[in-house]
């Protein structure tokens, strides 16, 4: 096989690939679809997405911050049910 073929194929196989990472589901989004919408704020609401991928440090420490403020201490936050509830975990 020439150099030039190996680098066609090897193109294809990128492709390949990059075309199966596309097609699968994103594992940092979560959208959650509610049996029984319900009223808040004057929207009904029927479904809420949850993107963990979105979320930043800052995001973290502002909710580290809200709970020490509640009186939480938290020596690993992320095992504890009030920082994962946070977080819409």
């Amino acid at each position: 096989m020439s150099a030039e073929n190996k680098v066609e194929a090897a193109a294809e196989a990128a492709a390949a690939l990059d075309a199966d990472v596309k097609a699968s589901p994103d594992v940092m989004t979560y959208t959650h679809t509610f049996e029984e919408p319900f009223e808040f704020r004057g929207h009904t609401v029927t479904e809420l997405t949850f993107n963990w991928g979105g979320l930043t440090g800052g995001d973290h420490q502002a909710i580290e911050d809200d709970l020490r403020r509640h009186g939480l201490t938290l020596v690993v936050p992320s095992f504890t049910g009030e920082f994962l509830e946070g977080m819409g975990i």
